[in-house]
């Protein structure tokens, strides 16, 4: 007898439609999963990538304000650490005084204070985004391995380096990343003292007090033209065990000037060329260049490195950006001819020495110049040389032109970097009677017929262009 199959079909059907409809449901689960770990990770990188930000950030921070004190961790707060994590008050920084009283720039991105917050970095009102920045400053004198130390541990590095740790958070939409960089600030050892890539001429009411005069060329000293006081930068340009005020230890100069076998701290001249004008025992001609290495104790060379250069992109930047800070410009582009500051380029209002101001020829004239002619009076000491009057401070910047300090007008406090062009040199002119609290680095000649005294207070290590950011180390802290 045969068995009646009649509906069997339709059972399968449902069978294999429920089967189906099982797989299709695990397929979207899976597929969800998948779509949300995608997202997840989504999140998590656009968090790592606002955190990486603030990295730069910090950079761009430390490149405006180097001051290690506004990064310090002050004893007074009531944060668990070893007073070693504390600069005292007025401390000697990269050979600078470094106060803890000079204004902070950009709020305070302190660790004692939190850091500072960006939001709403990408723009768009759909996403919840944020970045926090915190940067304290690293002691050489903390122990990593002590619990209240370690936050403030500096790596073993040679002296001469300051360190900064910067933990950035970054935020998106409920993920959460954090890294942490460690930046050295170092000086990059442009010259200290008036330095021509060509010729040097010094004649005649000139007087020169506190500094040396270098060039890759000659130098001539003509008429009744002075140099007087110490070397307040290199003093006798090597180290001297037996005579630590005329010592200057350096790595490439190894043979201290001298007369009648003493050390000589005296301000002088260095120069490649010939020397003609010049001191016995003061002025060096023939100085090696190539630097040797190692020093020849028989050879006499430059202090410093010559090549070393100002860094032309970080003053601009800060030029850019101390305008818009403050409103009052600061970078200036001209096609060529001559600008005058004092009423072409307004000099800032309250200047200090890292004032920044930025002059670029883009015209190839060949008769570019900046002239100085800011209105103010000038006393030179007679027994010191020491300058005073209406004192303007700063950074001054010409590329593509040479650059003219005329007499009677108000002293400037700071360095001049004259870089040219095609068709110009750029060189330096300071006229009689004309009075610059600093020295000149130029890529032309120099000729100084005028007063030029830097003061041992003029600060070198913070100024923007002669120290260098770099980033140390970096890794992603995980929680």
């Amino acid at each position: 007898m045969l068995s009646d199959e009649t509906g069997m079909t339709m059972g399968l059907a449902i069978m294999v439609m429920v089967l189906i409809g099982a797989m299709g449901a695990g397929l979207l689960l899976f597929v969800q999963r998948d779509l949300e770990s995608v997202v997840e990770t989504n999140r998590g990188q656009r968090a790592l990538e606002l955190a990486d930000a603030g990295v730069q950030l910090a950079k761009q921070q430390l490149n405006r304000d180097p001051y290690a004190t506004h990064y310090d961790v002050d004893d007074f707060l009531e944060l668990d650490l070893s007073p070693v994590c504390n600069i005292p008050l007025g401390a000697r920084i990269l050979d600078g005084v470094d106060l803890e009283l000079f204004p902070r720039t950009g709020g305070d991105w302190s660790l004692e204070a939190g850091g500072i917050t960006r939001r709403d970095l990408d723009g768009s009102p759909a996403s919840d985004d944020s970045v926090t920045v915190t940067i304290n400053w690293l002691s050489g004198s903390a122990d990593p391995d002590d619990e209240n130390e370690s936050l403030c541990a500096a790596p073993e590095n040679e002296p001469g380096s300051e360190f900064f740790r910067v933990v950035s958070t970054g935020e998106y939409n409920g993920a959460k990343r954090r890294v942490e960089a460690i930046y050295e600030i170092s000086r990059i050892g442009v010259p200290e003292g008036f330095f021509a890539l060509q010729d040097v001429t010094v004649s005649g009411t000139a007087n020169l007090t506190n500094t040396s005069i270098f060039s890759m060329g000659d130098v001539s000293v003509k008429n009744n033209a002075r140099i007087l006081g110490t070397d307040l930068a290199y003093k006798s340009w090597a180290a001297t065990p037996l005579s630590p005020l005329t010592s200057y230890p350096n790595p490439y100069n190894v043979k201290p000037r001298r007369i009648l076998l003493l050390p000589n701290a005296a301000a002088g001249i260095g120069a490649r060329g010939e020397i003609s004008g010049g001191v016995p025992g003061r002025d060096y001609e023939h100085l090696a260049y190539p630097q040797p290495n190692p020093p020849d104790p028989n050879r006499m060379t430059f202090p410093f490195d010559p090549d070393a250069e100002p860094d032309l992109n970080a003053l601009r930047q800060v030029a850019l950006e101390q305008e818009a800070e403050t409103g009052e410009q600061h970078y200036y582009e001209s096609s060529g001819g001559l600008l005058t500051i004092g009423t072409d380029v307004e000099w800032p209002s309250n200047s200090n020495h890292r004032t920044v101001i930025y002059i670029k020829f883009t015209g190839e004239t060949g008769s570019n110049k900046v002239k100085w002619n800011v209105d103010g009076n000038c006393t030179v000491n007679s027994l010191t040389g020491l300058i005073t009057g209406d004192i303007r401070r700063g950074t001054i910047v010409v590329e593509g032109g040479d650059f003219e300090m005329q007499g009677n007008d108000a002293p400037f406090e700071g360095v001049v970097i004259v870089r040219g062009g095609t068709y110009t040199e750029g060189d330096y002119t300071g006229a009689g009677n004309s009075c610059l609290i600093g020295y000149a680095n130029t890529s032309g000649n120099i000729e100084i017929r005028g007063n030029a005294a830097p003061t041992n207070l003029l600060p070198i290590a913070t100024r923007p262009g002669f120290y260098r950011v770099e980033l140390w180390s970096w890794r992603e802290l995980y929680e």
